[in-house]
């Protein structure tokens, strides 16, 4: 079994024990998540603070690992990062996808196929 889909099994077991919910709906704004904030150890996210997207608000806060994110974008959720603003709310950022460099995959806003994973100027 190739080391890609292998991970998209395991990423597939993640969500079912995970609680991450399928993407779409109505009330769909900018996307399924906003990551807000996001903390590093080398050039790989560790965990990031996620808020479910429904609509005209954003969900509560949840941290979520580095693997939740990857496996919600490999079962086709779309996420965004977001920053809150002084007056109350939050902008869009950039659309964070995936991206394969040799067997692995990395998240990334920028789309380049450089080594690690890059979440913009996000909080760390």
């Amino acid at each position: 079994m190739g080391i890609f889909l292998h991970h998209i099994l395991y990423c597939k077991h993640l969500s079912a024990t995970s609680g991450i919910r399928p993407p779409g709906g109505p009330l769909r704004k900018w996307a399924d998540y906003g990551i807000s904030r996001a903390r590093y150890s080398g050039d790989l996210v560790e965990q990031v603070e996620v808020r479910a997207s429904p609509g005209e608000r954003m969900g509560d806060q949840e941290l979520w690992t580095r693997e939740q994110v990857v496996a919600a974008l490999v079962l086709g959720a779309s996420l965004v990062t977001v920053r809150e603003v002084p007056a109350g709310g939050y902008v869009r950022g950039e659309d964070v996808r995936l991206v394969t460099v040799g067997d692995e995959l990395y998240m990334r806003t920028d789309g380049s196929g450089v080594v690690g994973d890059h979440l913009g100027d996000l909080p760390r």
